[in-house]
Order: structure tokens, then sequence, then C-alpha cells
């Protein structure tokens, strides 16, 4: 089971927005450092597929800010 739904649903919705947030920025930080090495190795595909894990995890906190923005 997930944590971070449940965690966001425990916050108050004044703070979700900043937690999106957060929680963006540290997927973009974590996902920087996974892609770093295979760039190095020069996998290219490997790097695809976590370009595309990474974004549409972003694109979905994205959305959750502007809901919560609401």
């Amino acid at each position: 089971m997930n944590p971070i739904p449940w965690f966001l649903l425990t916050l108050p919705k004044k703070y979700r927005k900043y937690a999106y947030a957060i929680l963006a920025v540290i997927t973009l930080y974590l996902g920087f450092l996974l892609v770093v090495n295979p760039i190095k190795q020069g996998n290219i595909g490997q790097v695809l597929i976590v370009v595309a894990i990474i974004g549409i995890f972003v694109i979905s906190y994205w959305y959750g800010w502007k809901k919560a923005s609401k």
C-alpha cells in the first residue's frame, strides 16, 4: 500500500498544495540520481524509461497541486 496518498489525505487542505510541491521536488531529485549512471554508461533505453516514469509522477503531483489550489 502506498503511504503517500494517506499522508496527503491526513493533511489539512491548506497544506496539501505545499506537500505536492515538496513531493515533486523530491521526485525530480531522485529521478536525476537514477538517470546519472545510465547516462554515463550510454544506456539510452533505461534513461528513457526512468524519465517517462518520473514524468508521470511529476504530472500527477502537478495535477494534485492544481486541484488542491482550487
